[in-house]
């Protein structure tokens, strides 16, 4: 430990998300003898100390061997090794459920807006991402299922989005009709968000829902092959990557369109403006706020501006926020379902 702490003879692999909190200080007599030179060097080598990495690694390998614990912020271990975060389980378990009247309220709010950018040629569009806990119930943990299952955030916020006629694609919805009838899997086992075959399918869906209420061709995403692979690719294994373990945990096969883009029917340029969580992070690089639509941005949470015309993110109050909204033609609201009592942020 101490020649690779030095010297680093051995590549070893950073871990995922984890970044050094404590700088390597920098010695002076004052600092020594006030003995805060010592304190801060401790910190640096616990953090810094050679193989410290690997030690990581195999603490958490042990964890989970033997305790089926993930040594990740959230993270569950279900049956099967299904990995959840902790938040999608009590969502579909019904806990945190908000007051039927609270989401009637929010809902006539949102209705107001798609009303208003209705008269300015603005379309509003809510898309609801799935939740893998109301996807894969069978592979929760017994112990989250104390009482029993009644209703939820997701069936009121549905039931309120119908009553109130909103621009809506219910992916969640969607996606559980399809579970036993998709080619390939729509949820991974070892991520949280939607696999990269559900990704495009669901990304294929809001441009034929933007086209059919433009009345306008767009651009479309196009594959002819499928590499079909254990191995995981972009984020279908985010939750695994977290828990930074020695070996990887055995995958489902998963699928990956080989994807180009195909334009040639296209008679529009809509300029598009995303409000959401995670879920459009994946659509965000494959290239639909700016290849499918005209150089669309992406609001992070309402809180941090994404754009590719961007070198930086910029923060959301920096903008004047009537011109922007009304710069673009279609405005989509994404949350997932555990994500509902949230939602607009």
């Amino acid at each position: 430990p101490l020649i690779q702490g030095a010297f680093h003879p051995i590549s070893i692999d950073k871990l995922h998300r984890v970044s050094p909190t404590v700088e390597k200080p920098s010695f002076s007599i004052g600092s020594y003898l006030s003995a805060n030179y010592q304190s801060q060097e401790e910190k640096y080598f616990n953090e810094n100390f050679g193989f410290r990495n690997t030690a990581v690694r195999l603490d958490n390998q042990i964890a989970y061997w033997l305790f089926k614990d993930a040594r990740a912020k959230g993270v569950i271990v279900g049956k099967n090794n299904y990995l959840y975060e902790e938040k999608y389980i009590n969502s579909y378990v019904k806990k945190h459920s908000q007051d039927k009247k609270y989401i009637s309220s929010k809902t006539k709010k949102i209705k107001r807006i798609q009303d208003t950018l209705a008269t300015l040629g603005i379309d509003l569009i809510m898309v609801i991402a799935p939740g893998k806990g109301m996807y894969y119930p069978e592979y929760i943990p017994d112990r989250y299922y104390k009482n029993e299952l009644t209703t939820n955030n997701y069936i009121y916020y549905l039931e309120e989005f119908q009553r109130e006629n909103l621009n809506l694609i219910d992916a969640n919805g969607w996606f559980l009709t399809m579970k036993d009838k998709a080619k390939y899997p729509l949820l991974p086992k070892l991520g949280i968000h939607w696999s990269r075959y559900g990704e495009l399918l669901a990304a294929d869906s809001i441009i034929s829902y933007i086209e059919d209420k433009r009345d306008v061709k767009l651009p479309r995403f196009v594959w002819d092959e499928v590499e079909l692979t254990k191995d995981s690719k972009f984020t279908d294994n985010d939750l695994e990557k977290g828990m930074n373990l020695l070996f990887k945990i055995p995958n489902i096969e998963m699928a990956y369109p080989k994807i180009s883009i195909d334009s040639t029917a296209s008679t529009a340029n809509i300029k598009l403006l995303t409000i959401g969580d995670s879920f459009f992070w994946g659509m965000y690089y494959i290239g639909l706020p700016d290849q499918i639509f005209k150089n669309g941005e992406f609001w992070y949470y309402n809180k941090k501006i994404h754009s590719k015309n961007l070198s930086t993110p910029k923060s959301v109050e920096e903008i004047d926020l009537q011109q922007e909204v009304e710069s673009n033609q279609v405005i989509m609201i994404m949350s997932t379902e555990a994500n509902l009592s949230g939602v607009g942020w």
